[in-house]
């Protein structure tokens, strides 16, 4: 079976790459530029990461390893807020107000999936970077790849957000869970 052949336009060396790329596959299907930039926008990146301490049920605090300008490592601990949900708030920034109903319930929950120094993941989502309070916003994953908005969302222990009013990558998953639990417990 012959190799396909690359457009004559090419030149010569651009051709034979073309043509052993498609023989093993790797051009079999080709995309388009403007696909593949559009790819690279959406695409989520993963950090991985160390919890410091859960603050409540939607925000902690993690240290993630970030390459300092000599090419080593250097933890850097990091306020992080997940994506698409709010828990009631803890109130722990003003000891003179008591804690929102069910706030203790979602940070106990939310400090059980995640223990101090247990390893997680944060999803980064293309169309979110910073929150309110000069918070980073991620989904965060358990190492088991468990994602903890989505859990307290179908525990009734969140509700759905979308503060920004800026679409976010899981908001189709997040609403349908929001649906399926009902009103959460703390309403």
């Amino acid at each position: 079976m012959p190799l396909p052949r690359a457009p004559r336009e090419c030149p010569p060396v651009v051709r034979r790459i073309c043509a052993g790329a498609l023989a093993v596959g790797v051009l079999a299907s080709p995309v388009p530029i403007w696909a593949a930039k559009r790819a690279r926008k959406t695409a989520s990146r993963v950090f991985p990461a160390v919890v410091r301490r859960v603050i409540d049920g939607d925000t902690l605090d993690a240290v993630v390893q970030v390459v300092d300008t000599r090419g080593g490592h250097a933890p850097l601990e990091i306020r992080v807020r997940i994506i698409g949900i709010d828990t009631p708030e803890t109130n722990s920034w003003d000891p003179s107000k008591p804690p929102e109903l069910c706030a203790l319930a979602a940070k106990q929950r939310a400090a059980v999936l995640l223990p101090r120094g247990s390893a997680i993941r944060l999803v980064a989502d293309p169309h979110r970077k910073r929150g309110s309070y000069n918070r980073q916003l991620f989904y965060v994953e358990t190492a088991k790849g468990e994602d903890l908005g989505l859990t307290l969302l179908r525990e009734g222990l969140a509700r759905e957000v979308n503060f920004e009013r800026v679409p976010y990558q899981r908001r189709a998953v997040y609403r349908k869970a929001a649906k399926q639990a009902g009103r959460p417990i703390c309403e």
